[in-house]
């Protein structure tokens, strides 16, 4: 599993980065803006004459990502508006049961001409995964949608913690990210694609400041 590094959200200025794409915009340090906040950022971004890429353009990338993150996709790859099909859910998980998913995949296949690669993307701070560890370890418990959404990744949980008490937790959210990456392909193969090449790879974002690259 690659694993992709971030600076957090309030750090980052695109000014400084500076690669053919990047735009003239500092992104606000105001990390819980209110709605009214949200609004004078949107004119100071629309006045920054960003060209986001054509929404009738096939995307390239489908990226499943989780909702807790603190970074969107388009920023740490530097991707301008548009260029990614992006779908996020707490705790980067792929069900095919999951109607929104399926959706914002299929549009995705439908979308490509010749080739579209999925990247499922975890980091290392996932509060989904956190929180199935402490309530397969019986150190909490939940109800509601949070436990029906992440019960699947509870019991993949619960049965590595069976075979290997002492599994470290970035061991085990690779394999959970490694998982996913089956259940999709699974899902995908063999005649989803069928005739575009494919690649599913997996991700790790890692938010501690430093610079960005994959390895």
């Amino acid at each position: 599993m690659s694993r992709v590094g971030a600076v957090p959200a309030d750090n980052i200025n695109l000014c400084q980065c500076n690669p053919p794409q990047a735009v003239n915009l500092s992104l606000h340090t105001n990390k819980r803006p209110t709605l009214e906040q949200l609004l004078e950022y949107n004119k100071c971004w629309s006045g920054q004459n960003i060209i986001g890429e054509d929404s009738t353009c096939p995307q390239k990338v489908f990226w499943l990502g989780c909702s807790c993150a603190s970074v969107p996709p388009n920023i740490v790859t530097l991707s301008r508006p548009g260029a990614i099909m992006a779908h996020r859910n707490f705790g980067s998980l792929f069900q095919d049961n999951d109607l929104s998913v399926l959706a914002d995949l299929t549009r995705a296949i439908e979308q490509s001409v010749d080739r579209l690669d999925i990247a499922i993307v975890t980091h290392d701070d996932c509060q989904a995964i956190e929180l199935a560890i402490r309530v397969a370890k019986g150190e909490t418990d939940i109800s509601g949608p949070i436990r029906s959404w992440i019960q699947p990744l509870i019991d993949f949980v619960a049965q590595e913690l069976k075979e290997n008490p002492n599994i470290s937790t970035p061991t085990l959210a690779e394999r959970i990210a490694r998982e996913q990456k089956r259940l999709m392909e699974s899902y995908l193969w063999p005649d989803k694609l069928q005739p575009m090449q494919s690649e599913v790879v997996v991700w790790c974002l890692t938010c501690a400041p430093g610079p960005s690259n994959i390895r």
